[in-house]
């Protein structure tokens, strides 16, 4: 690499079999930052897996963030209290939106044009999707020259795995809220605000064994190699319970400070009853949450009781067609392996 000593090096591991020769040591913590650090001492270094929410930072990229939060939720450590240079949760998205540089939104930008044009060709003429803050800069910056091929509807992921969720939600209120037909987002006819994605997943991907769900993944499912590994634990990631995220904090902030929650990944059955039990817990503080048209994105694996529940809280669910594939490598036939 042509980096230049203090240059950050950000890179994502990949490798053959889904990966798993690269990323379970990771996982394990079988390499460190001590192991970074001798391959590039004059660099922060960070690599990110899995959906980029786990992450393995170099002594220099990991300084900064412990100077600044020493006791941030996230940080693994090891039997004597030091780092590891292990990153997840709160610590893992305050590194990747606080230190790392930003790419410049005229790099971001002509590439999401590309992308949009392709749609455009196939008849869409709106999406709608989360972005992080460097996202939004880049198709702000098409916007401001008046080349957005489509509209573009966003959830703002600004607020997500902060340390601070009340201090953040509390400086952003005016900017998205209102309930029923009295809704608003900042914006204008192309680009415009529909919600805060106050968590940006309720738990992790079923291909890694990490949906959070109420019955063990079974070892010898064949078409999904990682779950033999068993990287969450039996039941997967559930986020909302974990104290290294504190997504259910970003819930409940969003529904004292008035916003709309929505874009946000779910996977297991166990995770979308925790998902609902806090709205509903919320909705009686809040009663106008039933009005503000929260939605989790997926449909993976529903049941009669989540739909019944959401009717009742105003939750849509947004449907991806590839999620309700019924075979074996799809996630409803995964699943079936379990119930």
């Amino acid at each position: 690499l042509d980096k230049k000593p203090g240059e950050w090096i950000i890179t994502s591991p990949r490798g053959g079999g889904g990966g798993l020769e690269v990323i379970m040591p990771l996982h394990r913590g079988e390499v460190t930052r001590f192991d970074l650090d001798e391959v590039a001492p004059n660099n922060p270094v960070y690599l990110h897996w899995n959906s980029s929410v786990e992450g393995l930072a170099s002594t220099k990229a990991l300084e900064p963030l412990l100077e600044r939060y020493p006791d941030i939720p996230g940080i693994r450590r090891d039997e004597d209290g030091v780092p590891t240079g292990s990153l997840t949760g709160v610590a893992n998205q305050t590194s990747k939106y606080e230190f790392w540089p930003p790419l410049p939104p005229e790099r971001l930008g002509p590439y999401y044009k590309l992308e949009m044009e392709e749609m455009a060709a196939q008849g869409i003429t709106t999406i709608s999707t989360r972005l992080h803050p460097s996202h939004l800069a880049g198709y702000s910056w098409l916007h401001a020259r008046g080349e957005l091929p489509t509209r573009m509807a966003y959830t703002s992921e600004a607020v997500s795995r902060n340390n601070n969720v009340d201090a953040m939600f509390s400086r952003l209120v005016g900017i998205q809220g209102g309930s029923g037909e009295h809704m608003w987002g900042a914006g204008g006819d192309m680009l415009w605000l529909v919600g805060m994605a106050a968590t940006f997943s309720i738990d992790s991907v079923p291909g890694v064994a990490g949906s959070c769900v109420s019955k063990p993944y079974p070892r010898e499912a064949l078409d999904f190699p990682m779950w033999r590994f068993q990287i969450y634990g039996p039941y997967g990631l559930c986020r909302l319970a974990d104290p290294d995220y504190k997504d259910a904090d970003g819930l409940r902030a969003a529904a004292k400070y008035g916003f709309r929650s929505t874009a946000m990944h779910s996977g297991g059955d166990k995770g979308i009853d925790q998902y609902l039990d806090i709205i509903e817990e919320m909705s009686e503080q809040y009663p106008d949450i039933t009005e503000r048209r929260w939605a989790i994105d997926h449909c993976r694996f529903l049941n009669e009781q989540h739909v019944q529940r959401a009717e009742k809280l105003g939750i849509m669910f947004s449907c991806g067609p590839k999620y309700v594939y019924a075979g074996r490598k799809g996630d409803i036939g995964a699943y079936a392996i379990l119930y």
